[in-house]
């Protein structure tokens, strides 16, 4: 069995105060993009979200090979296909595998066919449903019933 071992602590030098706030605005602009079209740079932007407040030449490093591949690959579209609805999880977790940090967990959970491995994009959370029908849907009208 192959031994996974934990990233060495980063000791290159830190960042000033500025280059963080930088790093920490980047990161909140690339997890959202995460989230809405391209959750293939989770991974990534998870490890870096865990540097961001003790920031080094080594993360900003790591921020720019980000952008980097993000200007590569451009066209990242979430697409979504028909299915038999049926709920999907691909799940994960490690224990020590980055510097400073217990375990980590994380999953994909999508809609596929029963005999099928094609992966559809993943699916929303009822909370990041209900925050996005809340845009273009009109506040229902319920109705006020009064006891007699």
């Amino acid at each position: 069995m192959p031994i996974q071992l934990t990233k060495p602590i980063d000791t290159t030098k830190p960042l000033s105060k500025q280059a963080i706030t930088n790093i920490q605005h980047i990161i909140g602009t690339l997890l959202y993009y995460s989230q809405a079209v391209d959750p293939t740079i989770s991974v990534a932007l998870s490890s870096l979200a865990a540097e961001q407040a003790k920031g080094t030449e080594n993360t900003a490093k790591a921020i720019v090979k980000l952008l980097n591949y993000c200007a590569t690959h451009p066209d990242a579209a979430l697409r979504y296909q028909s299915s038999d609805m049926i709920l999907r999880v691909h799940s994960d977790t490690s224990y020590l595998t980055e510097p400073r940090s217990c375990s980590q967990t994380g999953g994909y959970f999508f809609l596929g066919n029963k005999n099928d491995n094609s992966i559809n994009a993943p699916v929303l959370t009822p909370q990041e449903l209900s925050r996005l029908w809340s845009h273009w849907l009109p506040k229902p009208r319920l109705p006020v019933y009064l006891p007699t």
